[in-house]
């Protein structure tokens, strides 16, 4: 599969967003249930 430059940029950008939204949604996840945990 050929990229063109700009073509692969858009890709690793959408590629980075979605990690890095995937990694802040998660921790976000496991800081509230290790808080509903200690209130316990």
């Amino acid at each position: 599969m050929f990229f063109s430059n700009q073509d692969f940029v858009l890709f690793f950008m959408f590629f980075w967003v979605n990690f890095v939204g995937t990694i802040i949604f998660n921790s976000s996840i496991i800081s509230s249930l290790v808080r509903s945990v200690c209130d316990t």
